[in-house]
């Protein structure tokens, strides 16, 4: 029935991807896994513990989200079928662009850690 159709269907699918998408291209597919992975984590985390610290949520998942756009916008630009489509781009600009964001986003939440710590710190005295 409908579920064997499904598994052949899922099958081929998974077949066709291993044979034709470059390694280059899987990679970034993990990281979108990642992402997706941590971001419903997140959102369940956040159902069943509750929504103490919301204002944490909202910047860790924002910030999982757009690590997740940027990769996605990534992996279009190094896609070898959307050649066509950004012919006018420099290829290692979609790459800086992303390895900026990442950089970024780490400093962002890295520095607002350090600055929790640091007032707790001054509190404590």
């Amino acid at each position: 029935g409908a579920i064997a159709e499904l598994r052949r269907l899922s099958a081929e699918g998974l077949k066709g991807y291993g044979a034709n998408t470059p390694p280059e291209l899987k990679i970034l597919d993990c990281f979108l896994l990642y992402f997706l992975l941590v971001g419903a984590v997140q959102v369940v985390y956040i159902v069943g513990a509750g929504s103490y610290p919301f204002n944490a949520f909202l910047a860790s998942f924002f910030s999982c989200l757009g690590m997740f756009v940027l990769t996605v916008a990534l992996r279009m630009q190094l896609n070898s079928a959307n050649k066509v489509a950004f012919e006018n781009f420099n290829s290692n600009k979609p790459i800086s662009k992303v390895l900026f964001g990442w950089g970024t986003e780490g400093g962002i939440v890295r520095g607002r850690h350090s600055g929790l710590r640091f007032r707790e710190g001054i509190g404590k005295m």
